[in-house]
């Protein structure tokens, strides 16, 4: 609570500082001058006018998988006051792991918790899937591989007030599916000469909240050759932004084309990877490895039914 901003008395304050409101109290008390803002000199009771007995601590540097209460304890909290706490703008506060939320609320809170997040708070992004590789047989060609989960941003498990007005809570992106790999085969002519080419899938983009990148696959040949690109990794995603997939790689004869699957995307906060392009070939037979999946989103949070929301700001992702 906060005191009256008029007339007030020294049982409110006992009050406001978590006393029985018949204890003995001074003006000069210490926990009374804190409260006041007056550390020493002069004290009146219009001094207490309006007060919240509260402790305050700010968040002011990027920080992953962190514990507020731990947080809160390291900034010199007490553990009997109410804490606020702000994330201030521009702080990011990530995670490590897909395995391990960004931001963690716990444990006992004597006096309550307040969160006023004017920062962003992002679950880890997923991996991107890899690309599939090519070798120089038609039965072999690999699939690329699924572009992994994004992580969760928040976790809730005691009481808190969030002021998320100018913040954003989201989880992790998916990681972008990783492309396929191709071959195709052709004949030409009474000689029935054959002509071949193979080659292998980009690598899926990591999903926002710095997932990481697919590797591109491996392989790529073919007789005859006229042209060769081989294929590109994806690019990993950033603490807020999502990765782009690589580009399939691209092998031509005088006969036959084949290009491997690219371009699965990481996903951005709280949205799935996408899937990785399909593989295609020219000639008389194709075999395609298939293109990898996106991976799911990350969640925003577990825990609501444990916070009283002040403002909702932006959230991005499942709220459970």
């Amino acid at each position: 609570m906060t005191l009256p901003s008029g007339t007030i008395s020294l049982s409110q304050v006992n009050t406001e500082l978590t006393l029985s409101a018949t204890a003995l109290i001074s003006l000069n008390d210490a926990a009374v001058r804190s409260l006041a803002g007056v550390a020493s000199g002069a004290i009146s009771m219009s001094d207490l006018q309006g007060k919240t007995y509260n402790f305050t601590f700010s968040i002011s540097a990027n920080a992953a998988n962190v514990n507020l209460r731990t947080a809160a304890i390291a900034a010199g909290w007490n553990q009997t006051i109410p804490v606020v706490a702000t994330i201030e703008t521009g702080v990011v506060i990530s995670s490590s792991s897909t395995a391990t939320d960004a931001l963690t609320i716990n444990g006992a809170w004597a006096g309550g918790v307040t969160l006023v997040n004017n920062g962003t708070i992002v679950g880890k992004g997923g991996l991107g899937g890899s690309g599939g590789s090519g070798v120089d047989s038609a039965s072999a060609q690999a699939a690329g591989t699924a572009g992994a989960p994004g992580g969760r941003a928040l976790l809730v498990s005691s009481a808190v007030s969030i002021n998320n007005t100018s913040g954003v809570i989201g989880g992790g992106g998916g990681g972008g599916g990783g492309g396929g790999a191709a071959y195709t085969t052709g004949t030409y002519g009474q000689q029935e000469n054959t002509y071949y080419c193979y080659t292998s899938g980009g690598g899926g983009g990591g999903g926002a909240g710095a997932g990481g990148a697919g590797a591109a696959g491996s392989g790529s040949g073919g007789t005859d050759n006229a042209g060769n690109t081989v294929a590109v990794a994806g690019t990993a995603g950033g603490a807020t932004t999502a990765g782009a997939g690589g580009n399939g790689g691209v092998r031509q004869t005088t006969r036959n084309s084949v290009q491997g699957g690219g371009n699965g995307n990481g996903g951005s906060m709280g949205v799935a990877g996408g899937a990785a392009g399909g593989s295609s070939g020219s000639g008389d037979s194709n075999y395609l490895g298939s293109n990898g999946s996106g991976g799911a989103a990350g969640a925003c949070l577990s825990g609501n039914a444990n916070i009283t929301w002040i403002a909702f700001g932006s959230r991005l992702g499942a709220i459970t």
